[in-house]
């Protein structure tokens, strides 16, 4: 009986979650952050706010977005979001400021977005460091 037991090729099934696209794309466009096929816009609503109080915005919808769907084994479609809503949050501060994206990521740098987007940059480095051994190295311009 024992013997029988040793024998036996359990094999456990991977559970693969996936972060469903198409319908955060939709509810991005339906807040009115992107367009139906996933085009960045900006809030003309938050133009009104200050430039920490629509960064805040911005960095709490991302974080939640990115703690909800960090067990997704594809991150492909979080980096999607994550594009969307940080160019939607320069042509919200942009717009604001009565100027284009690039001069006004030319005048401010890169840094002013930078701080925006850490915590989930860091839980990501976190699982990273724990599932693989790959070395992703940040590009800055």
């Amino acid at each position: 009986m024992l013997e029988n037991f040793f024998l036996i090729d359990t094999r456990m099934r991977k559970f693969d979650t996936t972060a469903p696209a198409t319908p955060l794309i939709g509810s991005l466009s339906k807040a009115q952050f992107c367009t139906g096929l996933g085009h960045p816009i900006s809030k003309p609503i938050w133009t009104d706010l200050s430039d920490w109080d629509i960064l805040d915005r911005f960095g709490r919808i991302c974080r939640n977005l990115f703690h909800y769907h960090s067990g997704s084994s594809k991150k492909r479609t979080l980096y999607r979001l994550k594009y969307i809503l940080r160019l939607s949050c320069a042509r919200t501060l942009a717009r604001k400021h009565k100027s284009t994206v690039r001069t006004f990521m030319q005048r401010l740098g890169s840094v002013f977005l930078e701080e925006f987007f850490t915590e989930e940059e860091q839980v990501f480095s976190l699982m990273f460091a724990k599932t693989t051994h790959f070395f992703f190295p940040r590009i800055t311009q």
